[in-house]
């Protein structure tokens, strides 16, 4: 059958119930090549081809490199892939973990619902830094009929910091069952977590200002209290 490519350029765009089956389908194959250890590194829309039926078959594992119990495996040599479908790690730090091919597939069902790859700059490391820098915007804008869950699961899946994407196994679940909630992000989430300290820290401080110095003690059967010079309980 034809490429994922070719399909996308004849018709533009596919349907939201073909992308949810394609990507639903190479997730499995994406975590099923993992748990055997090893990592595709280039999935892109030209290496997944169609059968009649409508299945998905990844092919092109040439650039596959094995993976010791999840660890990083760091190239020194230049990039390896194909830029426009390369997580930002992958081309900056030579990292090959298996979330890159979580990154690539993302960009890859993005671009077959909106026709176009997002955050593609004139050089591979422009791109790169373009994409370390924040998500791609929200797919949902060029495709309104995209639904909400499936637009936070790509955005998951393209999280800047590999560390924050799902694996692929999630995704195949994911995509299986259509429910993704909405989830702060790790640097949301520790603005948040400072702020709260912060605030807890500024009552702490204030109310100890507040308080004056314990100048006595009083007793009133089981209860004691401290009072200042003013009477205020301390």
């Amino acid at each position: 059958g034809p490429s994922v490519r070719e399909l996308v350029r004849q018709r533009g765009r596919l349907t939201v119930e073909e992308v949810v089956g394609l990507g639903r389908q190479v997730a499995e194959s994406l975590a099923d090549l993992h748990r055997r250890g090893l990592v595709h590194r280039d999935v892109k829309p030209g290496n997944i081809l169609v059968r009649p039926d409508g299945s998905a078959v990844l092919c092109d594992l040439g650039l596959a490199r094995p993976l010791d119990h999840g660890m990083t495996v760091t190239h020194q040599s230049s990039y390896v892939g194909t830029p426009a479908y390369m997580a930002p790690e992958q081309v900056l730090a030579g990292e090959s973990s298996d979330r890159v091919d979580v990154y690539a597939l993302g960009l890859t069902l993005l671009e077959c619902l909106t026709g176009t790859v997002p955050a593609v700059g004139s050089t591979p490391v422009s791109t790169a830094l373009t994409r370390q820098a924040g998500r791609p915007p929200s797919s949902r804008r060029l495709r309104p009929d995209c639904p909400a869950w499936l637009d936070r699961l790509l955005a998951w899946m393209l999280e800047p910091d590999p560390g924050a994407r799902p694996d692929a196994a999630r995704v195949a679940s994911l995509l299986a069952t259509r429910r993704v909630r909405p989830r702060l992000r790790r640097v949301t989430a520790r603005w948040l977590a400072a702020a709260v300290l912060v605030g807890v820290v500024a009552a702490a401080v204030g109310r100890a200002a507040w308080i004056g110095r314990t100048v006595r003690v009083e007793t009133l059967g089981q209860t004691v209290r401290g009072v200042d010079r003013h009477g205020g309980e301390t």
